[in-house]
């Protein structure tokens, strides 16, 4: 059965509380996963970026080309969900969210370490 094309919403649906609540859940499971996450890839609790930094080594590419493989595997998952809606949860779209919002937080910390180390340029 094809998708119901919605255009707009109901404002008991759709209204500032239940945007900024849903913004306010949506960072805090980032937040949680990653602490959670950065345990499980960092047991030394030394490097956060260590699962990436030993990934640019053995591949011998920069770490940002590494990050962008890791991230590129979300976002083709986010695609499928835009294309075939029906097919996914809403827990498969909280968990893919998170999963991208954190990734997006890793590239800024990793892009700013990066300017840090080449002085700014």
């Amino acid at each position: 059965m094809k998708e119901k094309i919605i255009t707009r919403f109901d404002e008991k649906l759709n209204n500032y509380t239940n945007f900024n609540n849903s913004i306010e859940n949506t960072l805090q499971r980032v937040k949680n996963i990653l602490t959670y996450k950065n345990k499980e890839y960092c047991p030394t609790q030394v490097d956060p970026l260590q699962n990436f930094a030993r990934a640019s080594e053995i591949l011998n590419v920069p770490l940002l080309d590494i990050w962008r493989g890791y991230w590129l595997k979300h976002i083709v998952s986010l695609l499928e969900i835009i294309e075939n809606p029906s097919a996914f949860s809403v827990d498969v779209v909280k968990e893919k969210v998170q999963d991208i919002i954190a990734y997006m937080c890793i590239f800024e910390y990793m892009f700013n370490l990066i300017k840090e180390v080449n002085n700014g340029k």
